[in-house]
């Protein structure tokens, strides 16, 4: 999601970093411009050679994963902006020189609530944000457990996953 409403909000280019081709294969179906496999190739230098050694202004980190929390401040230009989605289950040791020194902007993304709400459903019910795409398993509610055990695990390529009671 954080894809389209990047580009939503005007994003010139929107690279999508991840590990698993299916869903680099869906961020490409939702808009990104470009999509790296970081097992497979170089990011930091394809991202050199896409933004003339510039680097990107916003990194969203939304892994949850120390490597990626990390590698997000390398992606990042002076004065550019590091938001954190992911929920990292251990503390993460970051370059602080590099965000003292870069003068980088760093913020969570867990401002939930109506005021998030009320700006993200009309894009969602005018079709710029496209949910159904993200949507790769539904679960009855006496099935809940498998739901769980499918989101957790990723079974089955699971992106986004949908009890319906």
């Amino acid at each position: 999601m954080a894809t389209q409403l990047a580009k939503v909000c005007g994003a010139g280019k929107v690279i999508v970093l991840g590990t698993r081709k299916i869903r680099l294969d869906v961020a490409k179906k939702i808009g990104a411009d470009l999509t790296i496999n970081i097992k497979e190739k170089d990011a930091v230098e394809i991202i050199r050679n896409e933004t003339n050694e510039i680097f990107a202004d916003l990194v969203i980190e939304a892994s949850g994963v120390l490597d990626g929390a990390q590698h997000a401040i390398g992606l990042v230009k002076k004065s550019g902006r590091v938001c954190f989605l992911g929920l990292y289950p251990e503390l993460v040791p970051i370059d602080l020189f590099k965000v003292v020194m870069s003068n980088l902007k760093i913020a969570g993304g867990r401002d939930e609530g109506e005021k998030v709400i009320d700006r993200i459903i009309p894009l969602i019910a005018d079709g710029r944000i496209n949910v159904k795409s993200l949507i790769t398993h539904k679960f009855t509610l006496d099935k809940i457990n498998d739901a769980f055990n499918t989101f957790e695990k990723r079974l089955g390529g699971a992106i986004k996953v949908i009890i319906n009671p």
